[in-house]
């Protein structure tokens, strides 16, 4: 495997928009001796409103030349190609990540993949998403809908990106499950009863509960 160097992020709630941190965090990472810095969009206040602020970004752009770095660009946190209650602004915000990805001379726009927010009962409203005041998972129907939505939208975005010589990565991330939810879940595959403590153990062998709740997170496929 070809490896062409050695990278660190720069923390988004740290920097939070202040340029001259961001300027100063550089600064010590060239001293200790890094080759690339991931730059977090959403850290330096360089979209608003979905849209590109140039006038921000070129300023970073500035910034950023005076190093010798190199640099990836990692997307907002809670962007999301699932989320169906603001999916058109999610897909501006994903766009204007990659216009400013080549804007800054990277190549690497970082995303985290899309997962079913469970919270929004207006939207999955007749789907069922709660019960008795609990959440219900959504059905596998809508479950591949939404996977199918995002596919079809990074496809769409990998050849806007393509042409500006950026490429997408998929990054993993630890799971946000509400505990209702797994509640629910456990009653579904548990016979309408709560998991047993076994389930608990290190000895038990890995849980029906446990390959269900992957329908729900992270992890989508681009195909072909």
């Amino acid at each position: 495997m070809y490896i062409k160097g050695i990278g660190i992020n720069i923390d988004s709630p740290t920097i939070n928009g202040d340029l001259d941190l961001l300027e100063e965090t550089l600064g010590s990472f060239q001293d200790i001796g890094f080759d690339y810095v991931e730059i977090p969009v959403h850290g330096v206040d360089a979209i608003f409103k979905g849209k590109l602020n140039w006038l921000q970004t070129r300023v970073i752009a500035d910034i950023l030349k005076k190093f010798k770095l190199k640099y990836t660009v990692h997307g907002p946190n809670l962007l999301n190609l699932m989320d169906p209650s603001s999916f058109q602004v999610q897909k501006d915000i994903f766009k204007s990540g990659i216009e400013f990805t080549n804007a800054i001379g990277a190549e690497i726009f970082v995303y985290h993949s899309g997962k079913i927010p469970l919270h929004l009962q207006e939207e999955i409203k007749g789907e069922g998403i709660r019960k008795n005041s609990f959440l219900k998972l959504p059905s596998p129907r809508k479950i591949e809908r939404l996977k199918q939505i995002e596919i079809k939208t990074l496809q769409e975005l990998a050849t806007f990106a393509k042409d500006l010589g950026v490429t997408i990565t998929i990054e993993n991330i630890s799971p946000d499950v509400e505990e209702e939810a797994i509640w629910e879940l456990s009653k579904r595959v548990n016979n309408d009863k709560m998991l047993p403590l076994s389930v608990f153990t290190p000895k038990t062998p890995k849980p029906t509960f446990l390959r269900e709740i992957s329908k729900y997170n992270y992890g989508t496929k681009i195909e072909e």
